[in-house]
């Protein structure tokens, strides 16, 4: 029966994975922008329309990290308009 029990922890073990890093691989790529939720510091929200995309790449295990471009531009309730163009690493 031991061995048993030291069987299944074993298959359990060796089939497990790292969903963080299992998720980031499958972000890497370019995504289009669906909504956009602005936050103001006191919590209301404010959601804008428009186009835009989001490329991640460069995706390295260690540490666990990626570089993104984030270009949109957005269109917010009243006659406010934007542009937002960011670079960086997550």
């Amino acid at each position: 029966m031991k061995t048993f029990a030291v069987l299944i922890l074993l298959v359990f073990f060796l089939s497990s994975c790292d969903k963080q890093k299992q998720s980031a691989r499958q972000l890497v790529g370019t995504w289009d922008l669906t909504s956009y939720k602005v936050k103001n510091a006191e919590g209301l929200s404010t959601y804008a329309t428009g186009s835009g995309t989001i490329h991640f790449d460069n995706f390295s295990t260690k540490p666990i990290q990626s570089t993104f471009q984030f270009n949109a531009a957005l269109t917010f309730p009243g006659p406010t308009q934007s542009t937002v163009n960011q670079e960086g690493t997550y």
